[in-house]
């Protein structure tokens, strides 16, 4: 039913809570359910594959390998991530390949900003992705698991072991001027030319 709440376990356990309350608690043939989502009025589960809550039937195998993270989002859809590659699913519960980023880890969240703009946070950094493919990327050191814009324009970025990190932006410009010399500046000023000049 449309009005059901599904609730899935690490353990393989789904409670169904059903309008009336009444609870009915359903069991993946595997262990370890990574979550579930709804198509075509169907609960499909994954597990080390995507199956058929009701049926049990694979409708999709991954390899042992895999690492495997259902991701929601209440106006673009779902989606899952194997390690490094993100997928949309689509309405046929086929996977539509996003974005793969660089090295084999785990992608931990994603936040949509608009129809294109997508960050993907991983265990690596934050990953800017336009149009299907990574823009920038930031903070390859730090675990990051969660980003948000508020409502002045300014993104809150938190991260596994390195607290929150606010950015009034992200359109900001590095120089590393001549590394080969020891510059230290001291003074940055516009002129009325909008140039900007840095002295030491």
């Amino acid at each position: 039913s449309a009005k059901n709440i599904y609730i899935s376990y690490r353990n393989g356990e789904i409670s169904i809570i059903k309008p009336n309350d009444e609870v009915v608690k359903k069991y993946s043939t595997e262990l370890s359910l990574a979550g579930l989502w709804k198509r075509n009025n169907a609960i499909t589960i994954l597990n080390k594959n995507i199956s058929d809550l009701a049926t049990q039937k694979i409708i999709l195998s991954f390899p042992k390998t895999s690492f495997l993270r259902v991701h929601h989002h209440p106006f673009f859809g779902d989606y899952i991530s194997d390690k490094n590659v993100f997928y949309k699913i689509n309405n046929a519960n086929q996977l539509e390949k996003i974005i793969e980023i660089p090295k084999p880890v785990e992608i931990l969240n994603f936040f949509i900003e608009t129809e294109n703009k997508l960050w993907i946070c991983a265990r690596n950094g934050l990953f800017l992705v336009n149009n299907n493919k990574i823009e920038k990327s930031f903070f390859k050191d730090f675990a990051i698991n969660s980003i948000t814009k508020d409502f002045e324009g300014g993104y809150w970025v938190s991260t596994l072991s390195n607290g929150i990190i606010y950015i009034p932006s992200f359109n900001f410009y590095v120089d590393l001027l001549d590394q080969n010399k020891s510059t230290k500046l001291n003074c940055i000023s516009i002129n009325s030319k909008n140039e900007i000049w840095v002295g030491g």
